[in-house]
C-alpha cells in the first residue's frame, strides 16, 4: 500500500503523464509564488462559472485539483479539474483578452479549458498557459490577498503568473 501511493504520488507530481484524473489519485495544490496562497474555487457549493480565486492553504476540496492529460505526453497539455465540484478550469466566455477572468465550467474539450504547464524551473514553479489564448494565469500585478480573482495575461515569467504544484 505505501509503495502504491508513493507511485500515486509521483505520478501526481508529473502530472499523471499517460493516465486520467480519478478520485483515487492525490489532489494537487497550486500555490501562487507572489502570495504562497493557493488556487481555490470560489463559492461553497462549486456552481459553474465560479471564479478561481487565491486564498491561504486550509486542505479544503475547493483547493484541490487534478491535471488530465490533453493530447500527447511530451505536449504538457492538461485539464485542470477541482476536487470539489469536477468542473474544468477556463477561461471566461472563451475569451482570448488580456485580464479575462479564470472560472470553472464543466469539462467539454474546448481549447479554454486546457492548459499548457512549464517544466518545472529551478526554484521549483512553472508557467501555466491557456491553449487558446497563449495567455498565462496570474493574479494581476501587486494584487494577493485573499479573495484576489485569477486572470490571463500577456507571458512574461514574472512572479505573478508563476506556480508551484504539489501533492499537499
Amino acid at each position: 500500500m505505501k509503495r502504491m501511493l508513493c507511485m500515486a504520488m509521483v505520478a501526481a507530481t508529473a502530472f499523471g503523464m499517460g493516465a486520467t484524473a480519478q478520485a483515487e489519485e492525490p489532489s494537487l495544490a497550486i500555490t501562487h509564488k507572489d502570495s504562497n496562497q493557493v488556487l481555490t474555487v470560489g463559492g461553497s457549493a462549486g456552481q459553474e462559472a465560479d471564479a478561481v480565486v487565491l486564498s491561504p492553504f486550509q486542505l479544503q476540496p475547493a483547493q484541490g485539483f487534478w491535471m488530465k492529460p490533453v493530447g500527447k505526453p511530451e505536449e504538457q497539455l492538461f485539464n485542470i479539474i477541482s476536487q470539489q465540484s469536477g468542473q474544468c478550469l477556463d477561461v471566461k466566455d472563451g475569451s482570448r483578452e488580456t485580464g479575462a477572468p479564470i472560472v470553472q465550467r464543466p469539462c467539454n474539450g474546448a481549447d479554454c479549458q486546457v492548459f499548457h504547464v512549464s517544466i518545472r524551473a529551478a526554484d521549483g514553479h512553472r508557467e501555466i498557459r491557456n491553449q487558446l489564448s497563449g495567455k498565462c494565469l496570474a493574479a494581476p500585478r501587486g494584487h494577493s490577498a485573499p479573495g484576489t480573482p485569477l486572470i490571463q495575461v500577456k507571458c512574461t515569467w514574472q512572479d505573478n503568473q508563476r506556480f508551484r504544484i504539489s501533492v499537499p
